[in-house]
């Protein structure tokens, strides 16, 4: 419908609230296919990742939104987290 706001990244964002993240999941991607690769769309897909106890898929996801913008501080709080939990 050519709308201007990404709306599939603001349905992943609620998904996630209501702890649906496989769903929020497919948002999210949703988005990349729609409007591209941003850090915060890959930071938010590692996030439902790591909700899901996929520490590994979540890994793979940050590492993109960091290798897109090294100065995202999510991000990078995420990165430790996660590998505090593989290590």
């Amino acid at each position: 419908i050519g709308e201007k706001n990404d709306l599939a990244f603001s349905i992943g964002g609620i998904l996630y609230g209501l702890e649906f993240y496989e769903d929020a999941i497919t948002f999210f991607k949703h988005s990349l296919r729609l409007y591209g690769e941003f850090a915060s769309t890959l930071c938010n897909i590692a996030i439902c990742y790591d909700s899901l106890n996929q520490l590994d898929t979540a890994l793979e996801y940050v590492q993109q939104s960091l290798a897109l913008d090294a100065k995202f501080e999510l991000a990078h709080e995420l990165l430790a987290e996660l590998e505090a939990k593989l290590s």
